[in-house]
């Protein structure tokens, strides 16, 4: 990607006609306002500075670094299941990292008045497996000294000679999460309560307004959810969703670390290659858009004191596309001249 890559991606998709503005209006403190702080403006600075040449330790320090060769190389596989897995091999400490995704999308793939059951079912994998109660799973990872998360992306820290005692549990937790029906009670009303606040909050509102402008009416994104729609829900609309989004054809693993790549793919295998997918695969890319009209939205927000500035567009650009992650680079400084 060259600097004529930016300028000209910037002066493709930077459009005026589609600029959209939101501000969050700031409340007046009602006080008086020191432009000069405490005692006055301060400054340590000469009143008289010459130009003189660096020395020559700090010549090498602002010196351009040379950029290392890249020593990454990991072994990627796909097992029969269609769960991809990527191992590189890492000798810097004894511990191996495992870090996890399951391709999902939410906004699609969550039925009708059920929009945050992806949440709820996020914060149920903590409370143990069908084998081990919370405590008693938290007790086996304890014992051998691992840091363990599932969920839609998941992770395990493990010391290498505990690698596969720790992918054992990784495995009993994200394949046979307990769900247990006390703790959904409690997750959906803790839910119901943080939408209830968050509907009320500026932040909120603004993003709110934001997507609504950006697209089209019928697009999953806009879509609201609301302390009802989540004290609605029942367990097994969490066990269905759990059931359409967590296959191992939508799944990849990464694992880095003291390991061989034929023992770690030996061992994934040996704990995930029984995880097969049922029913067709859920689509997890979001229709196209055409680009936004022109629009502007002022939400008040009484807990500020300066004004906050979003603006937006929707481009036509997929990961796909060339002009993708030139795109980046050209918001980035965008955003830099902007601040």
């Amino acid at each position: 990607m060259t600097t004529a890559d930016v300028n000209r991606v910037a002066r493709k998709y930077l459009i005026n006609d589609s600029a959209l503005v939101a501000l969050l209006t700031p409340r007046a403190p009602g006080k008086p306002v020191s432009s000069k702080g405490f005692g006055g403006g301060e400054s340590f600075a000469p009143k008289e500075t010459k130009q003189g040449a660096l020395p020559e330790w700090a010549e090498k320090v602002l010196a351009t670094p040379a950029v290392p060769p890249s020593t990454t190389n990991p072994t990627v596989t796909t097992l029969p299941n269609g769960l991809r897995l990527r191992v590189q091999p890492e000798t810097i400490s004894a511990t191996v990292s495992i870090s996890g995704q399951v391709k999902n999308n939410p906004d699609l793939e969550a039925p009708a008045k059920q929009e945050r059951v992806s949440l709820v079912l996020g914060d149920l994998f903590s409370y143990g497996t069908t084998s081990l109660d919370r405590l008693a799973f938290q007790k086996a990872l304890d014992d051998i000294g691992a840091n363990e998360t599932a969920g839609a992306s998941f992770s395990l820290e493990v010391l290498s000679d505990q690698f596969e005692r720790g992918v054992e549990l990784l495995s009993s937790n994200l394949l046979q999460p307990a769900l247990p029906e006390q703790a959904f009670k409690v997750v959906q009303q803790e839910a119901a309560e943080s939408v209830a606040g968050e509907l009320k909050s500026p932040g909120y509102l603004s993003g709110r307004a934001l997507r609504q402008a950006l697209y089209p009416k019928g697009d999953p994104t806009p879509r609201q959810v609301t302390p009802s729609s989540i004290s609605s829900l029942k367990l097994e609309d969490v066990n269905q969703y759990y059931r359409k989004v967590f296959r191992p054809d939508l799944t990849t693993i990464v694992v880095i670390g003291q390991i061989t790549p034929e023992r770690a793919r030996a061992v994934i295998e040996k704990h995930f290659g029984a995880w097969k997918a049922g029913g067709p695969k859920p689509n997890t890319l979001l229709p196209p858009v055409p680009p936004n009209k022109p629009s502007a939205a002022a939400v008040p927000d009484a807990s500020r004191v300066q004004v906050e500035v979003t603006l937006a567009e929707t481009l036509g650009l997929t990961r796909s596309d060339p002009d993708y992650y030139a795109s980046y680079t050209v918001f980035a400084r965008f955003s830099r001249r902007s601040a």
